[in-house]
């Protein structure tokens, strides 16, 4: 699995922007690449490395959204909410 997440240096530690989906104590491969200032020009310079026509993962985002229905909670006026998404067909469209 490959993902790119923002995460800020703090001693011999990086504080992700976002929690992983692996469970503690997994060993991770890390790649570091220092950010001075706009991220998306930091993206853009590491897609620039890559070989597109070399890319042999016909969809790299298959397993990248979290499909759970999502969690309730109370909000302050007593009403009761569950957040999540609508469901995607496999075209990507909500249904």
């Amino acid at each position: 699995m490959l993902m790119m997440i923002q995460g800020i240096k703090r001693g011999r530690n990086i504080e992700l922007s976002e929690a992983l989906d692996i469970p503690d104590g997994e060993m991770v491969m890390v790649t570091v690449q220092h950010c001075k200032g706009n991220l998306w020009e930091a993206i853009a310079q590491w897609r620039s490395t890559i070989d597109w026509n070399e890319w042999d993962d016909e969809n790299p985002w298959e397993d990248v959204r979290d499909r759970s229905p999502g969690r309730e909670f109370s909000c302050l006026m007593g009403c009761r909410l569950k957040i999540g998404l609508s469901p995607v067909s496999e075209d990507g469209r909500s249904q």
